[in-house]
């Protein structure tokens, strides 16, 4: 009984069968590892900027870790940093901001937070900062919004009141659908 005949029979309710056989008998190749022992090239630093180059360096030697993954923390905080400011044309009609979009995997405690934090530290300083000077201008906001919507219910509660009564026809109602236009 070959392999597909003791699958079937096992399947059928068969006797359970032991499903062992050499792969090769079907004419296959013996599989391939998904994964393979590549050794990496170096990474291409001197392809980074100058300033970039030495940031990169500078944490790489404090930091001791590799390489590409100093540089990619590096990389992704600069394009963060200016993707809201600078655009790249890839063509005569097609142009987008200067995202990246970066993955590195590595094992806990192999110092990605770490890394991350030298480079993009200044940006969420930054950010922090300018929620904080804009916290008056949010809360003046959200002041004039209610006064606001307090004058656009009341107008809209005036309306339905002169609608509902007869003598209210016309004119007053009139009026007052003005005002809520004028709110908007």
């Amino acid at each position: 009984m070959n392999l597909d005949d003791r699958a079937i029979a096992a399947i059928q309710g068969g006797k359970p069968q032991t499903l062992t056989t050499n792969v090769t008998s079907f004419g296959w190749q013996s599989p391939q590892p998904l994964t393979a022992k590549i050794k990496p090239e170096p990474y291409p630093i001197d392809a980074l900027p100058e300033s970039l180059q030495k940031a990169v360096e500078e944490v790489q030697a404090f930091v001791k870790t590799p390489m590409p993954m100093v540089a990619t923390s590096a990389l992704t905080a600069l394009s963060l940093a200016i993707q809201g400011h600078v655009n790249a044309k890839r063509a005569d009609k097609l142009e987008s901001p200067t995202s990246l979009f970066t993955l590195v995997i590595a094992d806990s405690g192999e110092r990605k937070t770490t890394l991350d934090g030298y480079f993009s530290k200044p940006i969420a300083d930054y950010e922090r900062s300018e929620e904080e000077k804009a916290k008056p201008l949010v809360e003046k906001h959200k002041a004039d919004y209610a006064a606001w919507k307090a004058q656009y219910d009341g107008l809209n509660t005036a309306i339905k009141n002169a609608t509902a009564n007869p003598k209210w026809k016309g004119d007053p109602v009139n009026v007052l659908m003005d005002k809520l236009y004028q709110s908007q």
